[in-house]
């Protein structure tokens, strides 16, 4: 019973880390990993929360980042899944809305 009660808290969990609605981007950034030089990475997907990105690198789930994301500046994270040449990072600080429209808005002229 206890073990069930567990399962349900870290799925709820799971399920408000991706509240915030994905955009799909094709954006080249770099990474900065504390263990690598800089790491040219293609974010894939972005939120107010995280984002999806696609790299060559091996990274640590858990490992802490930053990431640089035009019009957004370095933004820090950490490593939440890592696998198939994907990442998935959760951002230390959520961007506020008005940035993240900004930014949005922008990639679409920029398109």
């Amino acid at each position: 019973m206890l073990h069930s009660a567990i399962q349900r808290a870290k799925q709820a969990d799971a399920r408000e880390r991706r509240e915030a609605e994905r955009h799909n981007v094709h954006l080249r950034s770099v990474l900065i990993d504390i263990t690598l030089q800089d790491e040219l990475v293609t974010v894939l997907n972005i939120s107010t929360k995280g984002l999806l990105a696609s790299c060559q690198g091996k990274f640590m789930i858990g490992a802490n980042i930053a990431i640089e994301i035009p019009d957004l500046g370095t933004l820090n994270a950490v490593i939440r899944w890592a696998g198939n040449g994907l990442i998935g990072c959760e951002f230390r600080d959520a961007i506020d809305e008005v940035s993240f429209f900004n930014f949005l808005e922008r990639q679409k002229l920029a398109a």
